[in-house]
């Protein structure tokens, strides 16, 4: 039995293949291809938002594809297919009939997926040792140019950037209740309490009295939601929710070309809105302390 040489690889970053990119990795295929058997060829499958999917030996038909939303491209596979060698043809498994099941082996084959955790995956074997490893290092070269970079991972997969926002979504009500009792906790200034007749004073005790209460059952009341908001929050990941939906992974051709674009933009404005936000936040903060202060 002949031997094999192989390597398998994948990648969780997310992608752009457009149309350069992908006749790039054909071009390299072909010429790798052409160095083995005369008879090889390569197929493509694709795989659709609506579970449809359709093979072809035609990377044009593959790029032609409307790819509209829906009906999105999900799933790229380019396989490599060799003629099987004579020895080959003579170890292989046959049938209860006794014909060869097959008369192509797949040495490589190279996958995108937009929706799953693997991103991209890639496998290649074959007896020769040289050309396997020669193949290997060229697919693995282009599919880095695919990639992109996985900001904040780290922090997004482990949930760990979840603790500051929820702390900070929990913190901004806690710091409107403290700002709040401030205020309301102001020294009274005698002067105007010495001028004021005995029914207006007894009308500004019961006042303050009232208060008292209605803040104490605030306070309470707070404790007990704010416990709710950090538990609700912590279970939902807010912040690792939309790093995921930030950073996706295109097949950048068809109409999900005008998608992505449109999608980019409003990323930046976004991001640009948070900024903005909160530098508005901070000054808003400084301005109301300092005049609070005096």
């Amino acid at each position: 039995m002949s031997s094999k040489a192989g390597i398998l690889k994948e990648h969780k970053e997310n992608f752009i293949l457009d149309e350069g990119k992908l006749r790039k990795l054909v071009d390299l295929l072909s010429k790798h291809a052409s160095k083995k058997a005369p008879a090889t060829r390569l197929e493509y499958t694709v795989y659709r938002r609506d579970d449809s999917f359709y093979v072809t030996g035609s990377v044009d038909e593959v790029l032609a594809d409307d790819n509209v939303p829906g009906k999105d491209v999900t799933v790229v596979t380019v396989s490599l297919y060799i003629e099987k060698t004579e020895q080959e043809k003579a170890e292989e498994k046959r049938d209860e009939k006794g014909n060869a099941t097959s008369h192509e082996r797949n040495p490589c084959r190279i996958r995108f997926r937009s929706s799953l955790e693997v991103k991209a995956d890639w496998s290649i074997s074959d007896p020769d040792r040289a050309w396997c490893f020669l193949l290997a290092e060229d697919v693995e070269t282009q599919i880095q140019r695919t990639l992109r970079p996985r900001r904040l991972a780290w922090l997004r997969d482990n949930h760990l950037i979840d603790m500051p926002a929820t702390m900070l979504i929990v913190g901004l009500p806690l710091a409107a209740l403290g700002l709040w009792l401030y205020v309301k906790g102001l020294p009274v200034d005698m002067a105007e309490i010495e001028k004021l007749t005995v029914n207006e004073k007894l009308t500004k005790l019961l006042a303050k009295k009232s208060d008292m209460i209605d803040i104490s059952v605030l306070i309470m009341s707070s404790v007990w939601i704010l416990m709710a908001l950090i538990m609700i929050f912590a279970d939902l990941r807010p912040l690792s929710r939309a790093l995921k939906w930030m950073d996706r992974s295109v097949f950048y051709w068809g109409d999900q070309m005008q998608a992505f674009d449109a999608y980019k933009s409003l990323l930046t404005k976004v991001k640009w809105g948070i900024v903005v936000a909160f530098i508005v936040s901070g000054l808003a903060s400084f301005l109301v302390a300092r005049f609070l202060g005096g």
